[in-house]
């Protein structure tokens, strides 16, 4: 398993991440599905904020707080939003208010309700996550031991494993591996990559100083 990433692989991880941006103000995404039609719900692509963002305060992303509020919207006739509420918690009420605020100010196209009349009420999905492939780079364990704290409280019945920041880190060394692997030796990589996210915690706790991602190869390595 490389210690770094090659250039191509993080020029697609880049544009990958930099796809899910949204902007205020910028049309929603096309509706990834759809409740049954007597409802009008639709469903709408994830939006993604990443510190830095106006509607994910960095004193928040510091404290290593993270999750997907999501927004239930009655879209006026003319796009605008004329009725938010809060359809699903991220566990942090300084979150869900970002994420009603910035839906609040997101416009709707006509497509999502393109030949059904009136406009459907829709659901988004705002994810605010601390993380980017750029920065996971530079990230410490320091860092990650802030972020896993907060996911223990907000989120007890889950894995650390399972933390957004473990999840990206593994699709990227993953999809760093691609063009070399398949077949057997693809499997092998995915089960030393779920090793070193089980292990990861432990390893960062242990040593806070340490790189996040060298780390997380380091243990990678072992568990080949």
């Amino acid at each position: 398993m490389p210690s770094t990433l090659t250039v191509r692989a993080l020029l697609l991880l880049a544009l990958a991440s930099s796809s899910l941006q949204a902007q205020p103000g910028a049309a929603a995404p096309e509706p990834a599905a759809s409740a049954p039609s007597a409802t009008r719900v639709v469903r709408l692509k994830a939006q993604s904020l990443r510190p830095g963002d106006t509607a994910y305060p960095a004193a928040l992303a510091e404290q290593g707080v993270q999750g997907t509020a999501e927004v239930l919207v009655r879209i006026a006739p003319d796009g605008t939003p004329a009725d938010v509420s809060l359809h699903a918690t991220s566990r942090s009420a300084a979150l869900d208010e970002q994420a009603l605020a910035y839906v609040r100010g997101l416009r709707f196209g006509a497509r999502a309700g393109a030949g059904s009349g009136a406009l459907p009420d829709v659901i988004v999905p705002v994810e605010f996550l601390r993380d980017t492939i750029e920065a996971l780079q530079a990230k410490t364990c320091a860092e990650f031991n802030i972020d896993k704290a907060y996911f223990k409280a907000a989120f007890p019945e889950i894995e650390a494993s399972r933390m957004p920041v473990v999840r990206m880190t593994t699709g990227m060394l993953l999809l760093a591996g691609l063009p070399r692997q398949g077949g057997d030796a693809l499997v092998a990589q995915a089960r030393q990559l779920n090793a070193a996210a089980a292990g990861i915690a432990s390893a960062c706790e242990a040593d806070p100083q340490a790189n996040y991602l060298k780390r997380f190869v380091e243990l990678v390595k072992q568990a080949g």
